[in-house]
């Protein structure tokens, strides 16, 4: 699996091993670009422009939200 952030406030899941080029799935929870990413083995936790840090759990199927108060350009889990 490949999670990637975009410009376009997206966040795709792909397939890397699949002959596809569709994404498996596209994240539009974002109000601003997408700058960064970190996947554990639970959750996929982004950071965006938009100053919200959000933390998609992937065990239970629920989104985290924390608003920063100012842009996030980077994360370490």
């Amino acid at each position: 699996m490949l999670v990637s952030g975009s410009y376009d406030a997206t966040v795709k899941i792909w397939d890397v091993e699949a002959r596809n080029s569709r994404a498996l799935q596209t994240l539009f929870d974002f109000q601003d670009s997408v700058t960064s990413i970190s996947v554990t083995t639970d959750q996929i936790i982004c950071g965006s422009v938009d100053g919200y840090l959000r933390i998609y759990d992937i065990r239970f199927g629920k989104l985290l939200t924390h608003n920063m108060g100012a842009p996030i350009n980077g994360l370490h889990a």
